[in-house]
């Protein structure tokens, strides 16, 4: 049995799964955080701060690699969290 995550909630396997907008397997969004599974929502919230700060536009001189980088960062937590919230039963959109 799958050990708890962080307030007894069960760590979520699914976390890892996304596809694209194509319908392709899009490069895992929990890589992109730079996370392995199992890993709690709350963990993923604090990586995706860092990583926001670390690679935001304002902070690196308008560098273009800094900026497709968060891109990247931001469709992958916007995954994560869709997912998150399916698996705790919230019905609401986001977008």
């Amino acid at each position: 049995a799958p050990r708890p995550g962080r307030r007894g909630r069960p760590p979520h396997r699914a976390l890892h799964l996304a596809l694209d907008r194509a319908g392709r397997p899009a490069r895992a969004p929990l890589a992109v955080l730079e996370l392995k599974p199992p890993v709690a929502f709350d963990d993923i919230k604090r990586q995706y701060k860092v990583l926001a700060k670390k690679y935001h536009p304002d902070l690196n001189d308008g560098d273009k690699r800094a900026e497709n980088r968060l891109k990247e960062i931001n469709q992958a937590f916007g995954a994560l969290e869709k997912l998150y919230d399916r698996a705790m039963g919230r019905r609401f959109d986001r977008d």
